[in-house]
């Protein structure tokens, strides 16, 4: 069985914060894309607050990296790639889809074939 390893929140916010700086993004425009504010953008930077299912879907898609990048800094994970090795791309696949479906978002945007159950 694998071994479950915890989110660091902190080293999940500090990729945050650098990938964002390293596109040129301030606190205010990712916040406006993210749909949240700016002090709530710098609590997850500074590991002070988590990051939700659905927003994590959200950064990773305008951050232009991978989840995997996010939660533990895979450099492949950087510019959308997605677990070339395989390792946790179907599962996050199917996380990510069940969230954006419970969100309401077009789960044929997110899914493609996937049907959540």
């Amino acid at each position: 069985m694998a071994e479950f390893k915890e989110l660091n929140k902190s080293a999940i916010g500090a990729r945050i914060r650098k990938r964002r700086e390293l596109l040129g993004l301030s606190r205010e425009e990712l916040a406006e894309q993210l749909g949240v504010t700016a002090k709530f953008i710098g609590d997850i930077e500074y590991g002070e607050k988590g990051v939700s299912m659905k927003n994590l879907y959200r950064l990773k898609q305008i951050l232009g990296v991978g989840a995997d990048f996010l939660l533990e800094g895979a450099e492949d994970g950087i510019s959308g790639a997605q677990d070339p090795a395989g390792k946790y791309h179907g599962l996050l696949e199917r996380v990510f889809c069940k969230a954006a479906w419970r969100h309401g978002t077009d789960r044929t945007t997110v899914c493609g074939r996937y049907r959540p159950g």
